[in-house]
C-alpha cells in the first residue's frame, strides 16, 4: 500500500512542486544555520515544540488551540523580530552581498597570504607586539568598523610589522584584509558586551570578540602583555598554542569562505553541513506532503463563478451569456483549499465553433480552470446561451458628456476630446449604427479654470472598441470668466 501511495504522489507532483520543495528546503537550511549560532541556539527547542504542537492540533482538529495559534502568530513574529533584529539584519546583509554569487568570492586566505600572516603574527608574538588583524568573511563589515586609513596594499611581513609598530600612531587599531588585500588600518572595532574587562581580556581581545559576535569575520589577536596568539570567530575567543595551529585555522577559514571553484558541484553540495541539508530537505518534503500530498478527508465546496469569453474572435460581437454566472461544486483535500483564490475562478467558453445567432454552449469540466489536485463534481447549469452577431468597423466621433452647472460667473468655452474620433466594432445587422461614443460625465460644478482631464470611453452595449483603440481620452476644458466669491 505504501508503494502505491508513493506512486500516486509521484504521478501528481509537478516540476513547480519540485521547485517549491527546493526553495523551502533552502530557506529551512538557512534558518537551521542561523539557529546554530550562539545567541539563537536556545530558541530551537521552544520553536520545535510549538511546531509539533501545531501539527498535532491541526491533525486532530483542535479548534481552540489552532485559534490561539492564529491570533498569537503576529505577536510572536513581532517579538522574534525585536529579539533577533541584529541577526535578521545580518541575514539580509548577507543576502544582498555579492559574495553569495558563485565565482565572485576571492580567496580569503590564499597560500601566500596564510604564510605571510603566520610568519608576521609569530614574529609579533615573539616581540610581544600587540596586533589586531581582521579577515572578512562573506558578510560586509562597513556597518561595524569605524575610522581608520584606507590602504589597498598587498600583505607582506614588513608591511604588517610596520603597521603594528608601537612607535606608529595607528598601531592600536585593526588591520582589515578583504580578498587578499589590506583595505584599511588603524580601524576601530565594536567592543563585546558579553565580556567583562579584566586582566585576562584587554581591549584588543574585547574588540575581536565584539566584531566576531556581529559578523562571520575571523579576527587574529596578538597579546601585548603575554605574547599569546588568539583567534575570535562566532563570538568565541580561542588561544592558540603555536603558529602551526594558526595556519590550520586560516586554511579552514579559507576553505569555508572561498571553496575551491574547480571542485565538482556534486562534491561541494555534500562537502559541508550534510546533516543539516538532509534535515532541511526532509522538513520541506514533509511540509509539502502535509499541506498538499496528504489527502485526508476530501471535502467539497460550492462557488458562484462568472462565465467569460476567452480569445474572442475580432469579427464577432457577443451579447452577455445567459446566465452570466453558474454554480460550481469542486472537491479536494482541505490543504489544497487553503491556497485557492475563489475570486480567480471563472468558466471560460470555447468559441471555436461560433456561428451567427443564438446558440447553446455546453460547459465541460475543462472550462473551469482549477489548480492540480481539484476535481469538478457539478456545474449548474451545464448550458449557457450565447448570441453572436457579425460585425462592421465604424469610425465615430467622441462626445464629451457633462453633468451639473458651472459656478456663477463662469462660462464654458469649449470641450475638446483628444483623440476626437475612435474606431468601434459594431453589429452589422444593427439598423441604427452608433453615431458617437460618449465619455464618462464631467462634473461642471467642479471646474474653476482651464484644465485637461482624462475620462474613460463608454461604448454602447451593441458595440465595442476596436483593438488598438484607446479606452480613455484627454479632454481639454476651456473656461471663460471667473467664479463669484
Amino acid at each position: 500500500m505504501m508503494v502505491s501511495l508513493l506512486r500516486d504522489l509521484w504521478a501528481r507532483i509537478r516540476p513547480a512542486d519540485l521547485a517549491d520543495i527546493a526553495v523551502v528546503a533552502t530557506l529551512v537550511y538557512a534558518a537551521i544555520l542561523w539557529f546554530k549560532t550562539a545567541r539563537t541556539r536556545f530558541v530551537i527547542a521552544g520553536l520545535a515544540a510549538l511546531a509539533l504542537l501545531y501539527g498535532v492540533a491541526r491533525l486532530l482538529r483542535m479548534q481552540l488551540t489552532l485559534y490561539l495559534f492564529h491570533i498569537g502568530l503576529t505577536v510572536a513574529l513581532v517579538a522574534l523580530v525585536v529579539i533577533f533584529q541584529e541577526e535578521i539584519r545580518r541575514a539580509f546583509e548577507r543576502i544582498g552581498s555579492s559574495r553569495l554569487l558563485p565565482g565572485v568570492q576571492k580567496a580569503a586566505g590564499s597560500g601566500r597570504l596564510i604564510e605571510v600572516l603566520v610568519s608576521s603574527v609569530a614574529a609579533m608574538a615573539a616581540k610581544r607586539t600587540g596586533a589586531l588583524i581582521v579577515l572578512r568573511g562573506k558578510e560586509p563589515l562597513e556597518r561595524h568598523v569605524t575610522g581608520g586609513v584606507e590602504l589597498h596594499g598587498v600583505p607582506s611581513e614588513p608591511l604588517l610589522l610596520s603597521l603594528f609598530d608601537p612607535k606608529t600612531p595607528g598601531h592600536d587599531g585593526a588591520v582589515l584584509i578583504d580578498g587578499g588585500i589590506i583595505t584599511r588600518f588603524a580601524a576601530h572595532l565594536p567592543l563585546s558586551t558579553q565580556v567583562k574587562e579584566d586582566a585576562r581580556h584587554g581591549t584588543r581581545h574585547t574588540a575581536a570578540l565584539g566584531l566576531s559576535e556581529r559578523s562571520d569575520a575571523l579576527v587574529i589577536v596578538v597579546s601585548e602583555e603575554r605574547g599569546t596568539i588568539s583567534v575570535a570567530r562566532g563570538g568565541v575567543l580561542e588561544v592558540l598554542a603555536s603558529g602551526a595551529e594558526l595556519e590550520q585555522r586560516l586554511q579552514a577559514f579559507s576553505s569555508e569562505i572561498a571553496p575551491e571553484q574547480h571542485m565538482p558541484w556534486q562534491k561541494r553540495l555534500f562537502a559541508r553541513n550534510l546533516r543539516e541539508k538532509a534535515l532541511s530537505l526532509a522538513i520541506a518534503v514533509g511540509a509539502w506532503l502535509a499541506v498538499f500530498g496528504y489527502e485526508g478527508d476530501t471535502i467539497a465546496r460550492t462557488y458562484t463563478v462568472p462565465v467569460v469569453y476567452h480569445d474572442l474572435p475580432e469579427n464577432w460581437l457577443l451579447e452577455e451569456p445567459r446566465p452570466a454566472e453558474v454554480r460550481t461544486t469542486i472537491a479536494a483535500s482541505s490543504g489544497a483549499f487553503q491556497l485557492l483564490e475563489p475570486k480567480e475562478l471563472s468558466i471560460e467558453l470555447d468559441l471555436a465553433e461560433l456561428r451567427a445567432g443564438s446558440q447553446v454552449v455546453v460547459l465541460s469540466d475543462r472550462a473551469l480552470r482549477l489548480p492540480a489536485g481539484f476535481t469538478v463534481h457539478r456545474i449548474d447549469p451545464r448550458q449557457v446561451v450565447v448570441v453572436a452577431h457579425p460585425t462592421v468597423r465604424l469610425r465615430v466621433p467622441v462626445r464629451v458628456a457633462t453633468r451639473g452647472q458651472l459656478r456663477r460667473g463662469l462660462r464654458l468655452g469649449k470641450l475638446t476630446a483628444v483623440p476626437d474620433r475612435v474606431t468601434l466594432i459594431g453589429r452589422a445587422d444593427e439598423r441604427e449604427k452608433p453615431a458617437f461614443v460618449p465619455t464618462e460625465a464631467i462634473d461642471l460644478g467642479e471646474l474653476e479654470a482651464n484644465d485637461t482631464l482624462r475620462r474613460p470611453l463608454l461604448p454602447p452595449k451593441t458595440a465595442r472598441l476596436a483593438p488598438g483603440a484607446p479606452s480613455e481620452v484627454d479632454i481639454r476644458v476651456e473656461i471663460a470668466g471667473s467664479a463669484a466669491p
